[in-house]
């Protein structure tokens, strides 16, 4: 926004508020849950489900010391949700002291608090057992920055032109679990 002639002020934000539900790719909190890994490790002769509607496992004795859980159990059976919120936020001011010389100041922050919520049930498919766990975990982060520009632009004989530029640049940053 053009607030006077020589000064231009301005805001840029965003938000975005997220729910997501974990049980396919895991998450960095349950590394044990990802059920496309699972998967890939399964043997293909292991029926995702059985007929009479039981999960199907790998034959007692015929694992090959593998023991692997049933990725189409662990999707279904396991919870892992997480919800975040993010705020990014940007003001700046830009001076033109003279035709060829600017000063642009800006702040700028990111704001970003998240929770997760993890819970595996107690389970038995004979060759795989999985005991109960959960947990809940929570984070928050914080970042700011301060910069200030000055631009210097000149041109003549509209053929040739020189930009000289000086800035300063602060930054800070936090996070918290």
């Amino acid at each position: 926004v053009k607030a006077y002639k020589w000064l231009t002020i301005g805001l840029n934000g965003s938000l975005a508020n997220s729910t997501k539900e974990n049980t396919v790719e895991g998450s960095d909190y349950d590394e044990g849950s990802r059920v496309i890994a699972t998967a890939i490790r399964q043997r293909p002769d292991v029926a995702a489900r059985n007929p009479d509607g039981s999960y199907g496992v790998m034959a007692d004795g015929d694992n090959m010391g593998l023991k692997i859980s049933n990725p189409i159990a662990d999707a279904m059976m396991r919870e892992n949700r997480t919800k975040t919120l993010d705020a990014n936020i940007t003001a700046y001011a830009s001076i033109d002291f003279y035709k060829d010389l600017n000063l642009r100041v800006e702040y700028g922050g990111n704001y970003n608090y998240g929770k997760n919520y993890q819970y595996t049930p107690v389970y038995d498919f004979g060759t795989f057992q999985q005991t109960s766990s959960g947990q809940r975990t929570a984070s928050n982060s914080r970042y700011m920055s301060f910069k200030t520009y000055a631009t210097y632009n000149h041109t003549w004989a509209e053929r040739h032109a020189f930009t000289a530029m000086v800035g300063h640049e602060v930054q800070e940053g936090s996070y918290e679990s």
